[in-house]
């Protein structure tokens, strides 16, 4: 699958897929041309207003339903003695009449968000242009955790699926096996966060907190961490794993999970935030500094919280860009023993507490690194509604 997200590194990585004569596979198509209707021999521009629809609905729910891939459209495949794809690239042609190139780009992402059921989150469009006939368009399709997703045409709905043979119909048992496999990675999300709550209650954190009422804890979760043989090396992020959000100092420390940050100096066993990088992939970041007595009652800062969880993310997506580990993620926030907690707004309207011990808020996707705020936008609301808040100030 490429990685880059730059029209260099992409034009580095189509080069090199041509130069090193890389086949089609599970997670890699070539395309000479957007599908047509009326076949490979009928040309779709201008304005791909000849596009086969269904077809590139087709390839692209494939790879989501199965391991991710990337289509890359403008590169012709060589041919066997025998007339038939090799699978290898051919030509670097790019893409005849695909002018206005935003359009284009526009397009293929509205047909994308709008035909596919259930949306797929993740998905990219690039144009890279410098090649004879046009720019060269890849489609990056990440795994999707909310597969099977059907391709939706004319009122048509087809489910697919991707081997390194190409793109076909699901069969019944397939279907069956995909609906079973996307629960269970929804019920492993929740497994991880049951097993930090129960770490963190039990003390098994890198160092210890001075109390758990008030523990805000943020867990980053990228979809390929959810294959049983994925794995990253902590070691490769000695020295440059970021600190916990907000720390005025930080120190590291290897431990059971993997590797930490943590606020304060190396000697210290205790800590009021911490960052974790796990061998499984996982980014925790953890802090008791929002949940405070002002002599009267129990208050959460809520504002607080929120900056710490954009900074985690923020600081997760940074990480994993070291370890060129692709988004989406998952993002899963905690919030322990807080019952009894108000949230001040600063309004004279009467102040409701919190009756819940834990807020286990929802779990939401981040897909794209320049837009993290908006998919938080429903965690930071379910903080305030739980104590009597319409939604999260930043809302109105």
């Amino acid at each position: 699958m490429l990685r880059s997200t730059d029209e260099a590194g992409l034009k580095a990585e189509i080069q090199s897929l041509k130069e090193n004569e890389i086949r089609e596979s599970e997670h890699l198509d070539y395309k000479a041309d957007f599908p047509s209707k009326s076949g490979p021999g009928r040309k779709t521009s201008p304005g791909l207003h000849n596009l086969n629809r269904h077809e590139l609905l087709a390839d692209v729910s494939a790879f989501a339903n199965t391991v991710g891939g990337t289509l890359v459209i403008g590169v012709t495949e060589k041919k066997s003695e025998q007339g038939r794809s090799t699978g290898e690239p051919d030509e670097l042609l790019g893409v005849e009449g695909a002018a206005p190139i935003d359009g284009t780009v526009n397009r293929i992402e509205s047909l994308l968000r709008e035909s596919l059921d259930p949306r797929v989150p993740g998905i990219r469009v690039f144009p890279v242009a410098g090649y004879p006939k046009g720019p060269i368009f890849v489609i990056q399709v990440p795994r999707s955790l909310t597969a099977p997703h059907a391709a939706r045409a004319k009122g048509r709905y087809s489910y697919h699926a991707r081997t390194t043979g190409g793109s076909h119909v699901m069969s019944t048992s397939e279907l069956r096996t995909a609906f079973l496999q996307s629960a269970g990675q929804r019920a492993e999300i929740e497994q991880r966060r049951t097993a930090q709550i129960q770490q963190i209650r039990k003390g098994e954190t890198p160092l210890r907190l001075p109390r758990i009422a008030g523990t805000l804890i943020v867990q980053v979760i990228p979809f390929a961490s959810l294959t049983p043989t994925f794995s990253v090396d902590v070691t490769q992020l000695h020295g440059s794993l970021p600190s916990p959000p907000g720390a005025f100092s930080h120190s590291q420390v290897y431990c059971a999970e993997g590797l930490a940050t943590y606020e304060g100096t190396r000697d210290q066993e205790d800590t009021s935030a911490y960052l974790v990088l796990s061998r499984d992939g996982s980014v925790t970041a953890v802090s008791v500094e929002f949940f405070e007595s002002n002599g009267k009652n129990w208050v959460l800062h809520a504002q607080g919280v929120e900056r710490f969880v954009v900074n985690a993310v923020r600081s997760a997506v940074d990480t994993y860009r070291q370890l060129e580990v692709s988004l989406p993620v998952f993002v899963v926030t905690s919030l322990l023993d807080v019952i009894g907690g108000l949230i001040p707004d600063g309004g004279r309207r009467k102040l409701r507490e919190i009756r819940r011990t834990e807020l286990l808020l929802p779990p939401v996707v981040v897909t794209n690194d320049q837009e993290i705020i908006g998919p938080l936008e429903p965690v930071f609301d379910a903080i305030w509604q739980a104590a009597g808040h319409r939604c999260s100030p930043g809302r109105h």
